[in-house]
């Protein structure tokens, strides 16, 4: 589709380790892809907010790998059901059959906000916040 970016993530002969670091052979095989879309909020410099991330899959697991250095951690709410897309988050969309359709309270494309304490949040098909953490293992 025209005006979208596409990421080819390779096939991982062995899962790479669920730790943050980057020294498996699966990372190797891999390459860095920046997170250099603005959707909401002022423009930001280098100073702010720099991020990338790596994608390696086998069949029983995707594996996101993301290193993101942020001068000042926002989170305003202690509750993750409340307001979860106020605060500083890792966003996640997975659109399995590239459809780039709507979301929102269905199943067509998946959306995860990881929080800064490894929640992942998102919008319920009962338009609800809902808690998917047990979809995402996340160190």
């Amino acid at each position: 589709m025209e005006g979208r970016t596409e990421y080819r993530a390779p096939r991982a002969a062995i899962a790479p380790v669920v730790d943050g670091i980057d020294s498996d052979a699966a990372w190797e095989a891999t390459r860095w892809q920046d997170i250099d879309q603005l959707w909401l909020g002022p423009e930001y410099e280098d100073a702010d907010f720099q991020g990338r991330f790596k994608v390696v899959w086998t069949p029983e697991r995707i594996y996101l790998l993301a290193e993101i250095v942020d001068d000042i951690l926002f989170d305003s709410h202690r509750d993750p059901l409340v307001q979860y897309w106020d605060d500083d988050c890792l966003e996640i969309f997975l659109d399995e059959d590239f459809s780039g359709g709507d979301h929102q309270y269905n199943h067509n494309a998946f959306a995860y906000h990881v929080s800064l304490d490894n929640q992942a949040i998102d919008i319920g098909t009962d338009e609800k916040a809902r808690s998917y953490s047990h979809h995402v293992e996340s160190r």
